[in-house]
């Protein structure tokens, strides 16, 4: 967060309203968490995401994006609406419980299916951070905003989002996250991307990049 405010970057951060997963247990559970994120909110540091209910894998299901090398493994993708429905709105309410406010979606292991995004759309939300693209797209009247890379990358054009996972970095993952920050390259929030509005000449340049990307991970697959 310290890099973050000094270069001026908003974050989109991931909160998982219920944790159970003990993959992520890696320090004791702290007293002010809620406070914190509650503050970081509130001095306009941060913008949140709902990442899941309680970050527990029900289905060996990789959702949409199986084709794209995601791993086999689901929260909610290959359950029925009720359920994942009810988990969704545990989830949120929780959230709005304790005044993290947010509609955009942070799939657990990037998988969910289409009857994640029907539950999400009823529910409200606004955008799912995930997908694979250059640019925003619209679809079932909810913003995905394209998440390619898990480590800084330097793309010519286009909205890039860069997945990390604070519980796993390591000093060298660090440094490596100032070294790119202090390139001064544009940044937007999560916000603007959403309202970003995409043009005729984006299309065929997403379409591009996913023929690309799956290409490289099949030919990676193989070599």
């Amino acid at each position: 967060m310290e890099l973050f405010k000094t270069h001026k970057v908003k974050p989109l951060l991931g909160i998982v309203p219920d944790n159970k997963d003990h993959k992520l247990d890696i320090q004791a559970p702290h007293p002010g968490f809620w406070d914190i994120m509650r503050g970081l909110g509130k001095e306009n540091l941060v913008e949140y995401a709902q990442h899941g209910y309680q970050h527990l894998y029900e289905t060996n299901s990789s959702g949409l994006f199986g084709k794209y090398g995601i791993k086999a493994q689901s929260e909610f993708a290959g359950l029925s609406y009720e359920k994942q429905y009810s988990k969704l709105k545990l989830g949120l309410d929780i959230l709005q419980r304790e005044r993290v406010n947010t509609r955009v979606w942070m799939a657990p292991s990037h998988s969910f299916d289409k009857i994640t995004i029907k539950a999400l759309r009823d529910l409200g939300f606004l955008a799912i951070t995930d997908g694979f693209g250059l640019y925003p797209t619209t679809i079932e009247n909810l913003v995905f905003v394209p998440q390619q890379v898990w480590r800084p990358r330097v793309f010519p054009f286009g909205f890039i989002t860069i997945c990390l996972h604070p519980n796993t970095l390591d000093v060298c993952q660090i440094t490596e996250i100032s070294d790119f920050l202090k390139m001064g390259l544009s940044n937007i929030s999560f916000s603007e991307a959403i309202n970003y509005r995409m043009k005729i000449t984006d299309i065929p340049v997403n379409s591009l990049f996913k023929i690309i990307y799956r290409g490289a991970r099949t030919l990676k697959k193989y070599i």
